[in-house]
């Protein structure tokens, strides 16, 4: 009977430290909407530093927003702090708010003693959390302090300020230049090809967060089969990347992969939850992500899908030299110059899916992705939004044909991720046809590394 009770006492001691911790974990903060005064407790999973806040009231449908910060003074949008005698309220509405883990939607059940708001999203989601999940949190808060960075390597390289990115690379201040040197035995900078590679391992070094395993995976089967490709059929090669190179579309695809990613980095600290946790096993009508600015994501997938649908000329004309050995052979029989006629396709959907065969050594990695009822939805803003169910529906008007796709914002962001993921695999098959064209075509030499 001692041994019981003794039980019953340990195990209730533990229970109350663990709901202590549950509830200490959060900071609560309430705020009160400018326009119709409805109070919001915004429930804090206090995580690193900063939290964005982007919701709509439910009652006066106003956007309003945050920026949560632990060192310095809030920044509200539409919002402003309750009074202290308003701060121990439950409010009005419960918001919960994690820069790490999916939490739940807006509700009006504000009881921070009920059960299901004892839970903090940290405890709902430990026990899932890959080993390095605090690395990717340290990384996104330093990544979105830096994103002109990205930009200002390129623009050095370039605009041939070459003095200037020889010093920025060997800097011993800038972590991402160390970590490059470290990697590289003998690190010549010497001629413009070898600044295209120090240029594009620092940059790449830059986004290897960003980027998913089976994306890393697929980065490596590039590199090897465009080597293969250059020493086995040079001369196609050869004929290939000198159209590429009159085109000026090495140069343009770096432009604009450069733009996608900065905007990227801008918001990949709020898509850190879809990094962390799948949502394969997860309710999408309780949870979601209320730190996420749709509009960012838009114009994210819209410069994605441009790109991709601007520049799948190169993985077709590779395609085309290994299955037909002439870039300009086609995979349906057409025998036209790649260039002239991809450009005379004015829609890049069917210029990316009607081109692209199953089986080719390029093209499984780009199949699918593309939505273009999205895209077209986009383009004309035509889209609504439930932020309170957090469900997207995208509209297609297209000579009177209606076509409507409707998503959870989390599967959207899924998307955004997706279709990001292939825009760095184009960027990596860009950069091995330009070191190609510099190699064979302009008779560039190669010491970095050597």
């Amino acid at each position: 009977k001692a041994t019981v009770n003794n039980s019953l006492i340990t195990v209730n001691a533990l229970l109350g430290t663990y709901l202590k911790g549950a509830l200490t974990m959060v900071t609560n903060i309430c705020v009160k909407c400018s326009t119709c005064g409805k109070i919001f407790r915004l429930r804090w999973q206090i995580g690193y530093n900063k939290a964005d806040v982007n919701i709509i009231c439910p009652e006066c449908k106003t956007h309003i927003g945050a920026t949560l910060d632990v060192g310095s003074k809030h920044i509200f949008k539409n919002l402003s702090l309750c009074d202290q005698k308003d701060n121990d309220l439950d409010g009005d509405y419960l918001v919960e708010i994690s820069t790490e883990f999916f939490t739940k939607k807006i509700t009006s059940n504000t009881n921070r003693f009920s059960p299901e708001n004892i839970i903090t999203p940290f405890i709902r989601n430990s026990f899932s959390l890959p080993k390095n999940y605090m690395n990717l949190i340290k990384y996104g808060e330093e990544i979105r302090n830096i994103t002109q960075q990205f930009e200002k390597i390129y623009d050095l390289y370039i605009n041939k300020s070459y003095g200037y990115l020889k010093k920025l690379l060997r800097s011993d201040e800038d972590k991402f230049a160390i970590c490059c040197r470290k990697s590289v035995p003998n690190y010549k900078l010497n001629t413009e090809l070898d600044l295209l590679m120090a240029v594009h391992q620092y940059l790449k070094c830059m986004i290897n967060n960003c980027m998913i395993d089976d994306t890393h995976k697929k980065i490596e089967r590039i590199l090897k089969d465009i080597n293969s490709g250059l020493r086995d059929k040079t001369i196609k090669y050869k004929d290939f990347l000198s159209v590429l190179s009159s085109e000026n579309l090495f140069e343009k695809a770096n432009n604009k992969f450069i733009s996608i990613t900065t905007n990227y980095l801008e918001i990949f600290f709020d898509l850190i939850p879809l990094y962390l946790c799948s949502i394969d096993n997860l309710d999408l009508n309780e949870y979601g992500i209320n730190t996420i600015d749709l509009e960012k994501l838009i114009v994210i997938y819209k410069k994605c899908y441009e790109f991709l649908g601007e520049f799948i000329i190169l993985p077709i004309g590779l395609n085309n030299i290994e299955v037909r050995l002439d870039a300009n052979i086609f995979h349906n029989g057409r025998n036209n110059p790649i260039f002239t006629f991809l450009e005379s396709i004015s829609s890049k959907y069917n210029r990316y899916n009607d081109f692209l065969l199953v089986g080719e050594p390029f093209s499984d990695m780009f199949l699918g992705g593309l939505d273009n009822v999205i895209r077209n939805s986009e383009a004309h803003f035509d889209y609504v939004y439930n932020q309170i169910d957090q469900r997207i529906t995208f509209i297609n008007n297209n000579k009177g044909n209606k076509t409507e796709i409707s998503k959870y914002m989390i599967e959207f962001g899924n998307d955004v991720i997706n279709i990001y993921q292939k825009c760095v695999l184009l960027w990596e098959i860009g950069y091995q046809l330009q070191k190609g064209d510099l190699l064979l075509n302009k008779g560039i030499k190669l010491t970095f590394g050597r």
